[in-house]
């Protein structure tokens, strides 16, 4: 494990009182884990409990009421909890936000837990996206219609005949950064009226 704080656990842990505190399905492996550690805390936030917090932690967010088959083990330190199923002898690694305890099914990282521990741990990467402006392509042949309808579908207050100028010289931007199928129906519907006129462009931000 690199990038990360330790503190080794000072006293064992016995499996009475796992099953007492937390109750069955807790792997030898968990509890050899909790012998060692008393907490890893990463660089990027992710905190592992040692046995006593997660305890701690098992009971302030009820997971035994809401989510009897797991049991929880860390935090990604932004409101994610991590939780380990009980009897999986894989230790396959799942998270959820604490306030949907219950509410939400659970996401898997599909690998187990001593694997992602030693291997700079994350929970899920940062979805890369790209922004849109909503463009016009080309003039229609009803201009005046269309550039009524266009400020009426995107609420535009630039004037009727500034529009017309833009459009004209081949360079209006309708909307500008906007995440991909926003006013999808809007461009949908004007796109079968003036003959696809209309179109998302990757924007240069």
């Amino acid at each position: 494990m690199k990038d990360c704080s330790i503190t080794h656990s000072v006293r064992a842990v016995t499996i009475e009182e796992v099953i007492l505190a937390l109750g069955g399905g807790v792997t030898d492996e968990i509890i050899t884990f909790w012998n060692t550690y008393k907490s890893i805390l990463f660089d990027n936030g992710i905190s592992i409990y040692g046995f006593e917090t997660a305890v701690e932690c098992h009971t302030i967010y009820e997971v035994a009421e809401y989510i009897p088959d797991y049991y929880i083990i860390g935090t990604d330190g932004g409101g994610q909890g991590i939780f380990l199923k009980r009897g999986d002898q894989n230790h396959i690694v799942y998270f959820l936000g604490l306030g949907a305890l219950g509410s939400l099914p659970f996401e898997s990282l599909g690998i187990s837990f001593f694997e992602w521990i030693e291997n700079d741990p994350i929970l899920e990467e940062e979805d890369e996206f790209n922004y849109f402006d909503i463009i016009v392509t080309k003039k229609p042949a009803e201009l005046t219609k269309f550039i009524f309808d266009l400020k009426k579908e995107f609420d535009l207050t630039i004037s009727l005949g500034e529009i017309k100028k833009q459009i004209e010289e081949e360079h209006f931007v309708v909307r500008q950064n906007l995440i991909e199928g926003v006013y999808k129906n809007s461009v949908d519907r004007l796109n079968q009226k003036y003959d696809n006129c209309i179109s998302y462009k990757i924007s240069k931000i």
